[in-house]
């Protein structure tokens, strides 16, 4: 199986998904991380940071092209094709991304770039909230971290230049990650423990 996670900056993935991340690796699944842009602020250090934590993930992740800027992102021909290029290359599964619902433009473009990029693929589509203050997020798919909540701490210590953001610290408490099931097709269930 494999499997893509999809977001607009730095620390987005890590932040809402790395539980579930780790319980992917432990399951014998390396998922693959995209990163779209470098961000607005402190672009090389919060690529080093997203670097660093993908080591502590034990994943790869790879940086989008430097065309796509932190707070410019569009739903337009250009993100649809990189994104459907980077399917293409990768061949995923399943695929994690923001969801439709999100309040950054950014996070926005994102999700509906990846639903255009999947018309007629067969590939199951998980969406993530922006952060635990989205309570109208209506996720069906919840992972429980607990066990993975001390790694998820260590890793989400690579991000010092967020360290004093809100969401980072309820990221750090938080016992689950909540998923929309936005289109599934689905033989496998990675994170299932037989």
């Amino acid at each position: 199986m494999k499997i893509l996670f999809i977001g607009a900056h730095p620390d987005d993935i890590e932040i809402y998904c790395g539980g579930t991340i780790l319980k992917l690796v432990e399951c014998g699944i390396k998922p693959i991380i995209l990163t779209v842009t470098r961000a607005k602020t402190k672009k090389k250090m919060r690529v080093e940071e997203s670097m660093m934590a993908w080591k502590v993930l034990g994943v790869d992740g790879f940086k989008g092209e430097t065309k796509f800027k932190s707070g410019e992102l569009e739903h337009k021909l250009s993100l649809v094709s990189y994104i459907d290029q980077v399917i293409n290359k990768f061949k995923p599964n399943v695929i994690f991304s923001h969801c439709l619902e999100d309040y950054h433009q950014d996070h926005r473009a994102i999700a509906m770039s990846v639903r255009s990029a999947l018309r007629g693929k067969d590939i199951t589509w998980l969406t993530f909230p922006f952060h635990e203050k989205f309570i109208n997020f209506p996720y069906n798919f919840v992972v429980e971290i607990n066990d993975y909540l001390d790694d998820k701490n260590d890793m989400l210590d690579c991000f010092k230049s967020q360290k004093d953001k809100w969401y980072l610290k309820k990221a750090r408490t938080s016992m689950v990650e909540r998923f929309k099931v936005e289109r599934i097709v689905w033989t496998e269930q990675p994170l299932v423990k037989k």
